[in-house]
Protein backbone atom coordinates (compact mmCIF):
# COMPACT_ATOMS: atom_id res chain seq x y z
CA UNK A 1 0.00 0.00 0.00
CA UNK A 2 1.33 3.35 -0.91
CA UNK A 3 1.90 6.32 1.26
CA UNK A 4 -0.30 8.36 -0.40
CA UNK A 5 -3.10 6.10 -0.56
CA UNK A 6 -2.38 5.07 3.57
CA UNK A 7 -2.80 8.65 3.84
CA UNK A 8 -6.23 9.07 2.05
CA UNK A 9 -7.48 6.09 4.39
CA UNK A 10 -6.32 8.02 7.24
CA UNK A 11 -8.28 10.97 6.43
CA UNK A 12 -11.18 8.09 5.76
CA UNK A 13 -11.11 7.01 8.82
CA UNK A 14 -10.67 10.53 10.58
CA UNK A 15 -14.20 11.28 8.95
CA UNK A 16 -16.06 8.96 9.94
CA UNK A 17 -14.78 9.23 13.52
CA UNK A 18 -15.29 13.05 13.15
CA UNK A 19 -19.05 12.16 12.04
CA UNK A 20 -19.59 9.58 14.73
CA UNK A 21 -18.70 12.02 17.29
CA UNK A 22 -20.74 14.68 15.45
CA UNK A 23 -23.81 12.38 16.02
CA UNK A 24 -23.21 11.76 19.61
CA UNK A 25 -23.25 15.42 20.01
CA UNK A 26 -26.55 15.45 18.04
CA UNK A 27 -27.91 12.95 19.55
CA UNK A 28 -26.96 13.49 22.98
CA UNK A 29 -26.12 16.96 23.93
CA UNK A 30 -28.82 19.28 25.39
CA UNK A 31 -29.73 21.38 22.45
CA UNK A 32 -33.13 22.32 23.24
CA UNK A 33 -33.74 24.68 26.52
CA UNK A 34 -37.27 26.44 27.03
CA UNK A 35 -37.72 28.91 29.57
CA UNK A 36 -40.09 31.59 31.21
CA UNK A 37 -39.61 35.29 30.94
CA UNK A 38 -41.19 37.43 33.55
CA UNK A 39 -40.71 41.42 33.64
CA UNK A 40 -42.22 43.35 36.52
CA UNK A 41 -43.31 46.12 35.51
CA UNK A 42 -43.86 45.10 31.95
CA UNK A 43 -41.01 46.23 29.85
CA UNK A 44 -38.62 47.70 32.78
CA UNK A 45 -36.85 44.92 34.65
CA UNK A 46 -37.44 41.36 33.06
CA UNK A 47 -36.20 38.17 34.34
CA UNK A 48 -35.26 34.83 32.24
CA UNK A 49 -35.75 31.48 34.32
CA UNK A 50 -35.10 28.64 32.28
CA UNK A 51 -37.12 25.54 33.26
CA UNK A 52 -35.81 22.78 31.07
CA UNK A 53 -33.02 21.18 28.26
CA UNK A 54 -33.71 18.21 25.94
CA UNK A 55 -31.39 16.76 23.84
CA UNK A 56 -32.78 16.29 19.86
CA UNK A 57 -33.37 12.60 20.51
CA UNK A 58 -35.98 13.43 23.38
CA UNK A 59 -37.38 16.00 21.46
CA UNK A 60 -37.83 14.57 17.96
CA UNK A 61 -37.85 10.78 18.86
CA UNK A 62 -36.13 7.58 17.10
CA UNK A 63 -37.52 9.07 13.81
CA UNK A 64 -34.18 11.65 13.52
CA UNK A 65 -31.74 8.66 13.66
CA UNK A 66 -32.30 8.51 10.15
CA UNK A 67 -31.10 12.48 9.77
CA UNK A 68 -28.55 12.17 11.84
CA UNK A 69 -26.87 9.09 11.23
CA UNK A 70 -26.80 9.40 7.25
CA UNK A 71 -23.35 11.35 7.24
CA UNK A 72 -21.56 8.74 9.23
CA UNK A 73 -22.92 6.33 6.69
CA UNK A 74 -21.75 8.32 3.95
CA UNK A 75 -18.30 8.35 6.12
CA UNK A 76 -18.10 4.67 6.03
CA UNK A 77 -18.53 3.49 2.66
CA UNK A 78 -15.78 4.78 1.11
CA UNK A 79 -13.63 2.80 4.45
CA UNK A 80 -15.04 -0.07 3.35
CA UNK A 81 -14.63 -0.19 -0.49
CA UNK A 82 -11.20 -1.35 -2.19
CA UNK A 83 -9.52 -1.88 -5.55
CA UNK A 84 -10.35 0.04 -8.80
CA UNK A 85 -13.93 1.47 -7.36
CA UNK A 86 -12.59 3.05 -4.43
CA UNK A 87 -11.98 6.51 -5.70
CA UNK A 88 -15.31 6.77 -7.63
CA UNK A 89 -17.08 5.60 -4.71
CA UNK A 90 -15.10 8.04 -2.33
CA UNK A 91 -16.13 11.47 -4.22
CA UNK A 92 -19.85 10.22 -5.21
CA UNK A 93 -19.89 9.94 -0.90
CA UNK A 94 -17.91 13.15 -0.26
CA UNK A 95 -20.58 14.88 -3.12
CA UNK A 96 -23.56 13.48 -1.30
CA UNK A 97 -22.47 14.15 2.45
CA UNK A 98 -21.61 17.87 0.79
CA UNK A 99 -25.36 18.23 -0.17
CA UNK A 100 -26.42 16.75 3.04
CA UNK A 101 -24.12 19.72 5.47
CA UNK A 102 -25.34 22.06 2.70
CA UNK A 103 -28.63 21.77 3.25
CA UNK A 104 -29.24 21.03 7.16
CA UNK A 105 -26.41 23.88 7.61
CA UNK A 106 -28.95 25.81 9.60
CA UNK A 107 -29.25 22.90 12.11
CA UNK A 108 -27.42 19.80 12.28
CA UNK A 109 -25.27 20.23 9.33
CA UNK A 110 -22.41 22.57 11.45
CA UNK A 111 -21.77 19.63 12.90
CA UNK A 112 -20.75 17.93 9.91
CA UNK A 113 -18.41 20.73 8.17
CA UNK A 114 -15.17 19.02 10.09
CA UNK A 115 -15.99 15.13 8.94
CA UNK A 116 -16.82 16.89 5.48
CA UNK A 117 -13.31 18.54 5.23
CA UNK A 118 -11.76 15.32 6.14
CA UNK A 119 -13.45 13.29 3.55
CA UNK A 120 -12.69 15.86 1.19
CA UNK A 121 -9.22 15.75 1.89
CA UNK A 122 -9.54 11.67 1.85
CA UNK A 123 -11.19 12.00 -1.59
CA UNK A 124 -8.76 14.50 -2.92
CA UNK A 125 -6.20 12.03 -2.55
CA UNK A 126 -4.54 9.48 -5.16
CA UNK A 127 -2.44 6.02 -5.42
CA UNK A 128 0.69 7.09 -7.54
CA UNK A 129 1.12 5.93 -10.93
CA UNK A 130 3.34 2.76 -10.65
CA UNK A 131 4.30 0.70 -7.90
CA UNK A 132 2.34 -0.88 -5.68
CA UNK A 133 1.13 -3.96 -4.77
CA UNK A 134 -0.53 -6.43 -7.39
CA UNK A 135 -3.69 -8.68 -6.66
CA UNK A 136 -1.22 -11.63 -5.66
CA UNK A 137 0.89 -9.49 -3.36
CA UNK A 138 3.44 -8.58 -5.88
CA UNK A 139 5.35 -5.33 -5.63
CA UNK A 140 6.25 -3.97 -9.07
CA UNK A 141 8.93 -1.10 -9.05
CA UNK A 142 7.86 2.45 -9.69
CA UNK A 143 8.65 3.74 -13.29
CA UNK A 144 10.87 6.60 -13.50
CA UNK A 145 11.95 8.41 -16.38
CA UNK A 146 15.78 9.27 -16.59
CA UNK A 147 17.33 11.65 -19.05
CA UNK A 148 20.05 10.27 -20.95
CA UNK A 149 22.98 12.65 -21.73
Amino acid sequence: MSGRLRAARIWQLAALGLAAAAAVVVLFAPLYSSGTTTCDPPGVACAVHPAAQASVLAVNGPGILWYVLAPVALCLIPVLVRGSAWRAVSITCVVVLGMLVLLGLLTIGTFYVPALGAAVAGASMHAPVGGGLSRRGRTFPQKTSSVRE
